[in-house]
């Protein structure tokens, strides 16, 4: 739970280090229940492998010497369905006996998830809180960010996640399970509300002095730009990660409000494309990292 006493004692271990950063991440899908005794849902597309490995680079950053150390809350979809940090890199059962090898202590796995992350330093460095549905997760996004709120600078959000746009206000769901025979005929007519939007807030009142990164996708090129800069000036965001459904994981952009020699309109536009050796997640968070130490630095001034 975002209010639990293991995760304020996470954050005081940050504030307890002035040389710590802790960076939060949503990631995966929410759903939009259709009743109150829920059986039937909505949800949004996302395997939260964007997140997983954001939190997985920011991890491995730490083993750079003179990296900062960033403590990461990894906020994801309750669920087989979102992808988790390095457990993402497990075989499925069919393929598991081809990466096992039998040594004096029985069988082993021989996956470079062992060799790179030991359990001490995931429960130093990682600390993983779920939601489901969309209501949990904006309440659990205020709790968060209100208890991360005195790190001040130090603190980012990168708001991964793909939060539905529409919703059922709960004193408009059926308290029991939708009957189909009672639709058979006619069809059944959904009316979807718009879910609030809490954006500008997190930048605005919860969290003012954190870096907050949201992410855009658009089926469309052509107009990825326009709203990516239309979350900056709306919401307040410090940046806004930018990218196309079917080329998400070959490229994306960082959308600033800040001019350059890449601009659209008045924001900087830095292209980020996967390298042929890792996933494009370990060179954003690389670029993400840049940005927050160049967000401390500003605030220190």
């Amino acid at each position: 739970m975002a209010d639990s006493p293991r995760f304020t004692e996470f954050v005081s271990r940050v504030a307890a280090d002035p040389l710590a950063r802790l960076v939060v991440i949503s990631s995966g899908g929410t759903t939009v229940a259709l009743e109150r005794r829920t059986v039937r849902f909505l949800e949004n597309f996302s395997t939260g492998n964007r997140g997983a490995g954001m939190a997985e680079s920011f991890i491995m950053m730490n083993e750079e010497p003179s990296s900062s150390k960033y403590y990461v809350v990894y906020f994801h979809r309750k669920g087989g369905s979102c992808a988790m940090p390095f457990v993402r890199h497990l075989p499925d059962a069919t393929e598991q006996l081809e990466l096992m090898s039998t040594g004096d202590q029985g069988l082993q796995f021989d996956s470079y998830i062992q060799a790179r992350s030991s359990s001490d330093v995931l429960s130093r460095y990682l600390l993983c809180v779920e939601f489901s549905s969309v209501t949990d997760y904006l309440s659990s996004l205020e709790k968060i960010a209100k208890i991360v709120n005195p790190l001040g600078p130090r603190a980012a959000l990168i708001l991964a996640a793909a939060v539905s746009d529409f919703y059922v206000p709960l004193d408009q769901m059926p308290e029991n399970k939708i009957q189909s025979g009672a639709h058979q005929e006619d069809g059944l007519t959904l009316h979807l509300t718009g879910v609030p939007k809490v954006l500008g807030r997190v930048k605005g009142t919860w969290c003012p002095q954190a870096l907050v990164v949201s992410f855009k996708l658009e089926t469309e090129p052509d107009i990825l730009f326009e709203k990516a800069s239309g979350a900056i000036e709306k919401y307040g965001v410090d940046a806004v990660v930018a990218n196309v459904l079917e080329s998400r994981y070959r490229k994306l952009w960082i959308v600033r409000g800040a001019k350059s020699v890449d601009t659209y309109r008045d924001y900087t536009t830095r292209l980020i494309t996967k390298p042929e050796s890792e996933d494009i997640e370990g060179v954003l968070v690389k670029a993400l990292q840049e940005l927050h130490t160049h967000h401390i630095q500003r605030a220190s001034q």
